[in-house]
């Protein structure tokens, strides 16, 4: 694997490869269900044992180099489909890191529009202000640095990531039950030590409570 990455790809640096050899290995051992769906004609563990059977039924003279060098070319063949997808998938996972990068840049300095608010993540996604009042679309919207939709017209989710940056706020407490969909790692990402991730119900109950406070207080 290292040898295709250097000479057929040209990654010399010995770090980048190593990142390339782990994606690689962790799809060689199921971890990334996503890729082998790319790979579902490709079956080298079983081609290496039909080879090596071929041979002793042939009952032929043994040269491992001869042996490498001819027999082993359709799995060689394949490996190199497994290197280019994971060369693939190293690279989306750069320009996602620089993309991280430059938004966390953005929010350096930027003064919060509020000190924290709660984002729940359920049916679908919903914005509440510090008193649990859900914040309208429109005012969001409105909220919204354009720069954010200029430079980064592609990347930047405007129903969320986009309203997030521009409110920049302290805390971000988010709820959802699913931690580990590509919004949430995302929001991660940039927002790291300012976000607090909780349960949906969390977030129910604590709406509820501080309804009920309230009530209590007219």
């Amino acid at each position: 694997f290292r040898r295709i990455i250097a000479e057929h790809y040209y990654y010399q640096d010995e770090e980048e490869q190593q990142q390339i050899l782990e994606i690689i290995h962790s799809i060689l051992e199921g971890n990334r269900k996503d890729l082998t769906t790319f790979l579902s004609d490709v079956d080298m563990e079983g081609n290496i044992k039909n080879t090596i059977n071929e041979i002793f039924h042939e009952n032929i003279n043994f040269s491992f180099d001869s042996f490498v060098k001819f027999r082993l070319r359709p799995i060689m063949d394949q490996m190199a489909k497994y290197v280019e997808i994971s060369i693939d998938e190293y690279k989306m996972e750069q320009e996602y890191q620089m993309f991280i990068q430059t938004l966390r840049d953005f929010l350096t300095g930027r003064e919060a529009k509020f000190d924290h608010i709660h984002l729940l993540i359920d049916d679908g996604i919903h914005f509440f202000n510090e008193n649990y009042d859900e914040m309208k679309r429109a005012d969001l919207a409105h909220m919204i640095d354009r720069r954010l939709l200029i430079n980064h017209p592609v990347y930047v989710d405007s129903v969320t990531i986009a309203p997030l940056l521009s409110i920049a706020p302290a805390i971000i407490y988010l709820y959802t039950e699913y931690k580990e969909q590509a919004l949430v790692r995302t929001i991660q990402n940039i927002f790291e030590e300012r976000l607090v991730i909780s349960s949906t119900s969390k977030f129910y109950k604590n709406k509820s409570m501080l309804t009920y406070t309230a009530d209590e207080k007219i």
